[in-house]
């Protein structure tokens, strides 16, 4: 399926943790990010999805 698309193989859940780190990045209050990924605390947000933006802090 991904082949004939043209596309690398990826999961659905991987866009989860991009979006969550774009919305971050693009300062977004966390309220809405956990709004839209359906979290209700911020810590799995915290812990498990903003560690990606360590890499565009060195950028």
């Amino acid at each position: 399926m991904f082949k004939q698309a043209g596309l690398n193989h990826f999961r659905f859940h991987d866009l989860r943790h991009y979006s969550a780190s774009i919305q971050h990045a693009l300062g977004i209050p966390d309220a809405y990010i956990m709004e839209r990924g359906g979290w209700e605390t911020d810590g799995t947000l915290k812990s498990i999805y903003r560690h990606t933006l360590k890499d565009k802090k060195k950028k």
